[in-house]
């Protein structure tokens, strides 16, 4: 038997768009036989995503390929646990550390969160305190030493965070 569907994130249906989720469809192909269970998506970027279900020696087993590894992913669901392995990405990417993304994450966040010279003299029109300033340069060679010690003492502790990241 085999089946289209198309696909959207679950979070368009459920949550509305943030304006970040793409909206286009994915092409989902589902072809079934007695033995196993194919599915292929197509994503909008025309790149492919496969996984293949089967039971094999007692265990039901998923196993996932991306377009940049030769080997899958297998995840094999046994009577009392749940094995991980594949042949050619080695442990790191099956022990992906959540935390760790969830932190970077927050950290990448709060650097965009942050404004630059140029932002703010965009948003003010090129005056502050009552100066009119003729471009961003001039602005910037005017900050007070008091300022830019305190961006300096930001910038050292995001530093900081950045090399307790990585660790």
């Amino acid at each position: 038997m085999h089946t289209r569907l198309n696909m959207q994130d679950w979070k368009i249906a459920e949550n509305g768009t943030d304006g970040t989720t793409d909206l286009r469809p994915w092409a989902v192909d589902v072809k079934t036989d007695i033995s196993r269970i194919d599915i292929e998506a197509v994503c909008p970027d025309n790149t492919k995503r496969e996984i293949w279900i089967e039971i094999n020696d007692d265990q039901f087993v998923v196993h996932a390929y991306d377009p940049d590894h030769d080997e899958p992913v297998n995840v094999r669901i046994t009577k009392s646990g749940i094995l991980v392995d594949s042949d050619d990405r080695g442990e790191k990417p099956l022990n992906y550390d959540t935390d760790r993304y969830e932190r970077m994450e927050a950290f990448v966040k709060q650097m965009a969160g942050m404004t630059t010279p140029e932002e703010e003299f965009e948003a003010e029109g090129g005056e502050f305190d009552g100066i009119t300033y003729e471009d961003v340069d001039e602005y910037v060679a005017d900050i007070s030493d008091e300022r830019l010690c305190s961006e300096y003492a930001t910038f050292m502790e995001m530093v900081r965070a950045a090399k307790e990241l990585v660790k």
